[in-house]
């Protein structure tokens, strides 16, 4: 008889705890650079000088929306990837495993914390429903489909024109910044629910408390009052 190579749940639990923590991690970080972007904002629109020369400015945009925009196709992943740690991944991972996520087990997960016994049915009810022994199939797809809804236009413009520039060009209409945060957003509340279910760690979000002050870059002088030595001459005389 040959031996079966199913996993076991537990080698299941343990692989998609690990992707989902770096899933976390991911959004976290991509969290932290729209705040940056954000203020960064604020500082300009309350100082128009800051846009003269505007160089600066459109570097700063241009490159925040395409990296942010990459981040949030590698965190979603893509329908068919079977290859890569994304959430669409870790979703069908956990449809197809879903009597790994038993209320059962998570009772069990509740009396390993010296949680109350009722703590695992709480967690799905919360999550599916009072009835459900076993995450449902329609719970995994639901998300799925609405972190590739969210996307679509983001992934689409990062695989046509950030990636690579696709002969044909970007099909449909360019992403906006406010398709940007939307997506991010509702990337949030479906990442944490699946974190919650997988882990049983409870965050109402990835974002992250704020760890110092980034402001301060701006609030020392960093040119040398010699001229001479100003990156510009440098420039100049590698012209020469």
């Amino acid at each position: 008889m040959i031996p079966s190579r199913t996993p076991s749940h537990a080698s299941v639990r343990r692989r998609l705890r690990r992707w989902i923590t770096r899933l976390f991690g991911d959004l976290t970080d991509l969290f932290f650079r729209r705040q940056i972007f954000l203020e960064y904002s604020d500082v300009v629109r309350a100082n128009n000088a800051a846009r003269d020369p505007p160089e600066f400015d459109q570097w700063v945009r241009r490159h925040y929306a395409e990296a942010a925009a990459l981040a949030v196709r590698r965190i979603v992943g893509q329908p068919k990837d079977r290859r890569s740690i994304s959430l669409v991944r870790v979703l069908g991972e956990v449809e197809s495993n879903r009597r790994a996520f038993s209320r059962s087990w998570l009772r069990q997960r509740a009396a390993a914390r010296e949680k109350s016994s009722h703590w695992g049915d709480n967690l799905i009810d919360r999550l599916v429903g009072s009835k459900a022994r076993f995450i449902p199939v329609r719970w995994c797809q639901s998300r799925r489909r609405r972190i590739l809804r969210c996307s679509q236009c983001l992934r689409r413009y990062v695989d046509k024109s950030v990636a690579h520039h696709d002969r044909r060009g970007v099909s449909g209409r360019l992403p906006t910044f406010d398709d940007l945060t939307s997506a991010v957003d509702e990337i949030d509340r479906v990442l944490v629910e699946v974190f919650l279910l997988i882990t049983g760690d409870s965050f109402r979000t990835a974002f992250p408390y704020p760890n110092g002050n980034w402001r301060k870059v701006f609030m020392k002088a960093w040119l040398p009052e010699d001229r001479s030595a100003w990156p510009e001459r440098r420039l100049a005389e590698r012209r020469d």
